[in-house]
């Protein structure tokens, strides 16, 4: 999904020069987002589990900031702005997209650990990378 962003982003108008401050968000969310779910999902009481309300938070989020990103244009006309504030919700939008899918993946990792006795936690680990990756090529062509 995101190797569309760049041309779409030119096309918004962003300048190449501030296009990696935009792709700074992936590190960043691995960095920041995926430490901080896990410390609070091993502390999370919810009657759902502790990581279940984390990744359908994440997935939400993504889902809503997907839509978001293809309308940045749209959304910034309802509201009367220009193409800088239609950049500015774009690049809003890529944020919350990288850092809900590390909330996603991060929780995932831990929820396989959580269910699975050890001695199937490398396969459980291994079928989550295969579903990952296929949701990933899926998703290129979607």
């Amino acid at each position: 999904m995101l190797t569309a962003a760049s041309p779409y982003l030119l096309e918004l108008g962003l300048s190449k020069s501030f296009m990696s401050l935009v792709f700074m968000a992936g590190p960043l969310s691995g960095l920041i987002v995926q430490p901080l779910i896990g410390v609070l999902a091993d502390r999370s009481t919810s009657r759902w589990g502790r990581r279940r309300p984390f990744m359908l938070a994440g997935c939400t989020i993504c889902a809503i900031a997907i839509l978001q990103l293809g309308w940045a244009r749209t959304i910034s006309g309802w509201f009367g702005g220009g193409d800088g504030f239609a950049i500015a919700i774009a690049v809003w939008s890529i944020y919350l997209i990288d850092f809900s899918i590390n909330a996603v993946m991060s929780t995932d990792r831990a929820l396989v650990v959580d269910t699975l006795p050890p001695s199937q936690q490398e396969e459980g680990g291994a079928w989550a990378g295969r579903m990952f990756g296929f949701g990933s090529v899926t998703g290129f062509f979607v």
